[in-house]
């Protein structure tokens, strides 16, 4: 029984990486591309900008997720009554 708990919790956290990854790729992809083309424009300087920018914003981005995440869901179960999801947020 314990050996299907310990595969259970970590597939949690893989999966909890995962959404914290993907979400901070999409975010960043989005927000570096706008932030690059409103400062710098679609000139020869974009594409090195944008890259540099999205590497960057990734790393800062998930490390903000990873920790903020799991708070605020577990806040948001509090606020709203719902207690059982709260530990599912924990990352």
């Amino acid at each position: 029984m314990t050996t299907t708990k310990h595969n259970t919790t970590k597939h949690k956290l893989a999966q909890d990486l995962l959404l914290n990854l993907i979400i901070s790729v999409i975010m960043s992809l989005v927000m570096s591309t706008i932030q690059t083309a409103l400062n710098v424009g679609f000139g020869p300087l974009f594409l090195k900008a944008a890259l540099r920018s999205f590497a960057v914003s990734v790393v800062v981005s998930f490390a903000v997720i990873y920790v903020t995440l799991p708070r605020v869901a577990a806040w948001l179960a509090r606020v709203f009554g719902d207690e059982g999801d709260a530990d599912d947020a924990d990352g």
